[in-house]
């Protein structure tokens, strides 16, 4: 591995670390937005792939040990395998799709980020969801857990696609 894969990987976990850490309240929205699955779809537009494939990977087994870095601190494999599991999982999942679409991008590039952020969210929140209504015995309702989170994914997913943009136009993405 290379010097800047290790810094690839390591900027991956302390980019998700401190995206957790941050809740942005929305007038008129109930639900606070949180950037992790936007950096999660983000990085391997930035980073290589697999460097941050890799980094998501090591920040999740350091939540699994207790590291308070998910969304408000919180850690631990309790909180890890609790109802946040399915999206956490989701994380990864999509994290490695990102990287093996982003070959595939024909036609506007600011299109196909903004659909690839706005379904690799609807990804998020159904692996979220299923294991919600699977650990849980929950029944997932449309008015309480997705409508609430629809605002906020279109605007990580309008955020995502533009600073995803700026990344490749500067250069500062290999892409």
């Amino acid at each position: 591995m290379k010097y800047r894969n290790y810094l690839e990987v390591f900027a991956t976990i302390v980019l998700l670390s401190l995206a957790g850490q941050f809740k942005i309240p929305v007038p008129g929205i109930d639900v606070p937005i949180t950037l992790q699955s936007m950096m999660v779809i983000l990085l391997p537009i930035v980073f290589d792939w697999k460097n941050s494939s890799l980094g998501v990977g090591l920040f999740l087994i350091a939540a699994c040990l207790g590291a308070p870095i998910l969304s408000g601190g919180a850690g631990g494999f309790d909180t890890v395998t609790g109802s946040s599991f399915g999206f956490l999982t989701a994380f990864l999942i999509v994290n490695l799709i990102t990287g093996l679409i982003l070959p595939l991008q024909k036609g506007p590039r600011l299109i196909f980020l903004f659909i690839l952020f706005i379904t690799q969210h609807i990804l998020i929140m159904i692996s979220g969801l299923s294991w919600i209504a699977l650990a849980t015995d929950s029944i997932v309702t449309w008015s309480d857990y997705v409508a609430p989170f629809l605002p906020g994914l279109l605007i990580k997913s309008v955020m995502g696609s533009g600073l995803a943009e700026i990344a490749i136009r500067t250069g500062l993405s290999k892409q």
